[in-house]
């Protein structure tokens, strides 16, 4: 499929992002390659597009913004050992812990999408404590940006994933999930918890944030 690149919202083309955009659509075609040559740009499939495919790639191309990603990474990782937790409820320098505790409902046999959004300026986040987990249930953990795509340019977009099908320890026990990230105010902590066991289960989670 050809285009011109003035059918594009800003009349430019950025190819990296108009492949994820593609990819991430419901086109179920498989995309071969993206060429640009003066005001053309080239889409090129592996097969031939339905016409479902086609007015889908349509609106891709419309609204593609032709803008380049961030340069610079708002979410950075610390590989550590063991979780570092300083001289909590004390100031460390010119940070000052901010723990917080909340609590979510997760029905039966069924994921929840827990969410903590960050309400401070600039943070560290270096861990959790899942307070009330089932054994044999599992939880992911990711960070995701605002509904508005400030940092990514993508609305809920996953800047980061820490936790993959997490195993969650018996009721009543602490477990610590160390990692650590600079987190920014509007993105958001959110644990996808699984709860594998025929009963809800109210699950209760301390986060250690500290505030710059």
């Amino acid at each position: 499929m050809q285009f011109l690149i003035t059918e594009t919202l800003n009349n430019k083309v950025f190819t990296p992002r108009l492949e994820r955009e593609i990819n991430e659509s419901s086109i179920n075609e498989t995309l071969e390659r993206i060429d640009t040559e003066g005001n053309s740009v080239s889409i090129i499939f592996l097969s031939i597009l339905s016409q479902a495919s086609n007015d889908i790639l349509s609106n891709i191309i419309s609204s593609h913004s032709g803008e380049s990603y961030p340069k610079e990474s708002h979410v950075q990782k610390v590989e550590v050992s063991t979780p570092v937790i300083n001289n909590a409820f004390a100031s460390k320098g010119d940070y000052h812990f901010r723990g917080s505790g909340k609590k979510f409902t997760c029905p039966a046999n069924t994921t929840t999408s827990c969410e903590y959004p960050i309400e401070y300026g600039h943070v560290k986040f270096n861990g959790i404590n899942l307070l009330s987990g089932n054994s044999g249930d599992t939880c992911n953990l990711k960070i995701l940006d605002n509904s508005t795509g400030t940092f990514s340019s993508i609305p809920d977009y996953t800047l980061d994933q820490f936790g993959f099908d997490w195993n969650v320890m018996s009721s009543g026990t602490k477990e610590m999930l160390p990692y650590v990230a600079d987190l920014y105010q509007t993105m958001r902590i959110v644990i996808e918890y699984t709860n594998n066991t025929d009963s809800e289960l109210e699950l209760m989670v301390n986060y250690y944030i500290h505030e710059e």
